[in-house]
Parts: structure tokens; C-alpha cells; sequence
């Protein structure tokens, strides 16, 4: 997991430094996903369903730890092109 402290250029004005936890989504110009093609149709319904009922739970677990920490609504999206002094630590 990494974590990216970073100056950031928005409407002009450089923000102070903001520091991100990354395990999410990282800039890419690609889809990512799971394979199905090599289930038959009635398995690609059965694991569709199952997998979603997993994202979910996942989903409602980070939730839950966001609002125990009142960082419920801190999801942030940021242009890689308007980032300077990028510090990246693994």
C-alpha cells in the first residue's frame, strides 16, 4: 500500500500538502476487472452475484472504519499533472 505526500497546483493556487493512502485506484488509462469469459453463462451469473455481495460487505467494512476515524466522506480524486514534490512511501 502506498502512501503519496504531495503539493498540489488547483485553480492556480498551490494547496497545502496533502497526503494520500492509495489503495484503491491508481491513474491508469485501462480497465481492470475479473475474467469471465471461460464460465458458462449460468457461473458468470452465480459468481457475479457472489462477488458483488463480497464488494459489499468490503464496502460497508471501510465505511465503517472511515466513520470511526470522522473520515467518512474523505475520498479525494487528484490530476497527476497538477502534483509536485511527490514523496511516495511503500
Amino acid at each position: 500500500m502506498s502512501i503519496i505526500s504531495f503539493d498540489y497546483v488547483k485553480q492556480g493556487a498551490t494547496e497545502p500538502k496533502a497526503k494520500l493512502m492509495v489503495p484503491i485506484v491508481k491513474p491508469t488509462n485501462k480497465y481492470f476487472g475479473i475474467d469471465i469469459t471461460e464460465l458458462d453463462p449460468e457461473d458468470q451469473g452465480t459468481f457475479t452475484a457472489s462477488i458483488e455481495k463480497l464488494i459489499d460487505l468490503h464496502k460497508k467494512n471501510v465505511d465503517e472504519l472511515m466513520e470511526k476515524y470522522d473520515i467518512k466522506h474523505s475520498y479525494r480524486y487528484y490530476f497527476p499533472d497538477k502534483m509536485t514534490n511527490i514523496i511516495i512511501e511503500e
